[in-house]
């Protein structure tokens, strides 16, 4: 996301409603949180990070917030966050930290997926709710699929290429699993951070990418017009690998 796009999120703060016998989020909480999130992001400190937007909740009441509205933006803010970070990681460390930390994150969740299905997680405490197991095995073998054939571990098969071609971290953010009782079901909040880490794996990469694209349209400018100024990034040109289609660096 560009620094415009983000600039014309912050000055169309204002939401939707729902309508005033149905739930939204909090609209005072909702406006409090992205001011300071924009200010925040434009001081450029460190302090916004994607974990912190992650774990933003807010309060439902009635006339509300339209609460697909508002995930929207935070996902735009999150995407822009991540941007910001991959594209500072590169220039300052280059692409050999920014694999050290990719890899640290997917030995994180592959770790949990290498478990038997139906035992990746704890069930859930009596009487309260929990996930459907079933439904949380199948993300999570979906999440493992596309994060080793994105990182060059391990190649989808074409029947996983066209089922999971449109997978990224936004799925990851709008899943909804049916909600269980107790230990027939998984422990919500043990599900919620292992999705909350795969989602910052998926983004990451899907950073570089854009990152990569970025570049190669300012060198270009650059090549075209050798008065402009240098590109920020250097422009690495990306290994690739038998068990990978893409372009992130081994």
């Amino acid at each position: 996301m560009s620094e415009n796009s983000l600039q014309g999120q912050q000055n169309a703060s204002r939401f939707d409603c729902v309508r005033k016998h149905k739930w939204g989020y909090d609209p005072d909480q909702v406006d409090d949180f992205l001011e300071k999130a924009h200010e925040q992001y434009d001081l450029n400190n460190g302090d916004l990070t994607q974990e912190l937007v992650q774990s933003t909740a807010f309060t439902f009441t009635r006339g509300g917030y339209v609460i697909a509205e508002v995930d929207a933006a935070l996902a735009r803010l999150e995407h822009a966050i991540v941007d910001r970070d991959t594209a500072r990681q590169i220039a300052s460390d280059g692409r050999v930290a920014w694999r050290a930390e990719t890899d640290r994150l997917y030995q994180l969740i592959a770790g949990r997926g290498e478990r038997p299905a139906g035992n990746r997680f704890n069930k859930g405490k009596h009487r309260q709710s929990s996930y459907d197991v079933k439904q949380v095995d199948r993300i999570v073998d979906q999440v493992l699929v596309v994060a080793a054939d994105e990182l060059g571990v391990k190649k989808m098969r074409p029947s996983e290429s066209k089922s999971l071609r449109d997978f990224d971290s936004n799925t990851i953010a709008n899943v909804i699993f049916t909600q269980r009782k107790g230990v027939h079901g998984y422990d919500e909040r043990e599900v919620d951070y292992y999705l909350a880490v795969c989602s910052q794996l998926l983004s990451r990469v899907e950073a570089y990418m854009r990152a990569l694209q970025t570049m190669a349209q300012c060198q270009l400018a650059w090549n075209r017009h050798p008065h402009l100024p240098r590109p920020l990034l250097p422009s690495p040109q990306p290994e690739r690998t038998p068990d990978s289609q893409h372009s992130v660096p081994r």
